[in-house]
């Protein structure tokens, strides 16, 4: 998994270590968002996001990442959104970090990145890629 012995990619293997794990965790950290941005929708929080993005539009973004990530009735992840995980938690931590106020948006960023620094070049290096952790 690992040809090129890349210093980053043997630092995300090794803070990864059980890639299901990983994934278990980042989804739990996205219902804690979702829940977290539910909140803020059913109390008319008036904190705005970046570029008035809606909450209602922020919570769907995470609604959708969470029913791509996992399919539930075959209890799989579908690792292929991973970066899509990371790109989105890493935008609400540049820009609507104060708004969220979301505890653990530093952990799943650091999971998120550390399993997309994996996946990512894996996808990119293979012509057949399993695109789901049983």
């Amino acid at each position: 998994i690992a040809p090129t012995r890349s210093r980053s990619l043997i630092s995300s293997m090794n803070y990864i270590k059980n890639p299901v794990s990983a994934c278990r965790n980042i989804y739990q950290y996205i219902h804690e968002m979702i829940a977290l941005i539910q909140s803020h929708e059913l109390n008319h929080t008036s904190d705005e996001l970046f570029h008035s993005e809606t909450w209602d539009l922020c919570l769907r973004r995470w609604l959708k990442l969470s029913k791509d990530f996992y399919d539930k009735q075959k209890d799989r992840f579908n690792i292929s959104k991973v970066p899509d995980i990371y790109d989105s938690i890493k935008y609400d931590l540049l820009h609507n970090k104060n708004a969220l106020r979301f505890s653990c948006a530093e952990d799943l960023y650091v999971c998120s990145k550390a399993l997309a620094d994996i996946v990512v070049p894996q996808v990119r290096n293979c012509r057949f890629l399993v695109l789901f952790f049983v």
